[in-house]
């Protein structure tokens, strides 16, 4: 059997626990496969081609001090908190098998107790919803293959934080497929993300022939290595300048009346704004829909940004960033 490594990071900042994968990624020999531990503080996690404001509200989830981040990975949008328990397998391209690694991640669900299932789509469900989802990512030599059990997470802030923060989105990026959830915990009472965690290492070693005695415990908090990538992980040139282009159709309030905008929105920056004429418009109005659309035009798009537009941008125009 192949010798293998297991890593648990004792952190629980989602930016460096992404900035410690990827730092396992580059260090990884083809020849060792790994299995990567880790538990985030709330956080909301969108796939490498989402758009957060269609998969979340941005907004909200600041406001309540939970961390948004995005995957270098694709798939839908997840809700990480301290009763979800993430693994990430890395092996060499040539020996990845997705449903062979999933298979594994079952079949320690079924040692627990719990009768688990796969989905077509390569989800682990119990009682027909979803407990686990996975994502993958192929690069020359590595393939990274992770996913998330919810063990006893909070499920009424996942279903508040993974919802649109506004209707009349157009975009072409890729949407979460919404599916009902469940914990482990509600199948197997007492059941906790450690014991979930131990039990998939033992299930990883029986496979590669390695002992749990020689699991590495990393704090990436301590490891300096880790915080160019944090950064750019923690950065909202990726967290949202990462969006591909889409358009959106909002209400906001111009001279205290609703007026309806279009707004195109290229790497996460308002490239056009365009306002809708409604049947109350005044030809006065025009020299204030021009400029109040001039100021919005070049912000970046934050949802607080876009409720405070109106008399920022048209007073002091738009910040410079």
């Amino acid at each position: 059997m192949a010798a293998c490594r297991i890593v648990c990071s004792t952190g629980h900042n989602v930016w460096r626990n992404l900035a410690l994968e990827e730092h396992l990624i580059n260090q990884a020999d083809p020849r060792e496969p790994i299995l990567y531990l880790w538990r985030n503080s709330p956080a909301v996690v969108i796939g490498r081609h989402q758009n957060p404001w269609v998969e979340s509200c941005p907004d909200l989830i600041d406001r309540e001090g939970v961390l948004l981040a995005r995957r270098s990975s694709g798939g839908g949008a997840v809700y990480h908190d301290l009763g979800n328990l993430c693994f990430t397998f890395l092996t060499s391209r040539a020996s990845y098998d997705l449903r062979r690694q999933t298979l594994l991640v079952l079949e320690t669900l079924r040692s627990l107790g719990i009768d688990a299932q796969l989905s077509e789509r390569n989800d682990l469900l119990v009682a027909g919803k979803k407990v686990s989802g996975n994502a993958s990512w192929l690069g020359r030599t590595i393939a990274c293959h992770h996913g998330t059990l919810l063990v006893d997470s909070d499920l009424a802030r996942l279903a508040r934080y993974l919802q649109a923060s506004t209707a009349g989105i157009s975009t072409k990026a890729t949407e979460s497929v919404r599916f009902p959830v469940a914990n482990l915990a509600d199948a197997r009472p007492g059941l906790t993300a450690d014991i979930v965690a131990t039990a998939l290492i033992s299930a990883f070693t029986a496979t590669h022939g390695t002992g749990p005695e020689q699991v590495e415990r990393i704090d990436p908090d301590t490891l300096s290595e880790l915080d160019e990538r944090a950064a750019r992980h923690a950065s909202w040139e990726w967290r949202f300048g990462k969006t591909p282009r889409f358009e959106m159709e909002c209400c906001l309030s111009l001279n205290c009346d609703a007026a309806r905008v279009r707004l195109t929105v290229a790497r996460g920056l308002i490239e056009r704004c365009e306002l809708r004429p409604t049947e109350t418009d005044a030809p006065s109005d025009a020299p204030a829909a021009a400029e109040f659309c001039r100021a919005l035009t070049g912000r970046r798009l934050q949802p607080a940004d876009i409720g405070a537009a109106p008399s920022s941008a048209m007073e002091e125009g738009p910040p410079i960033e």
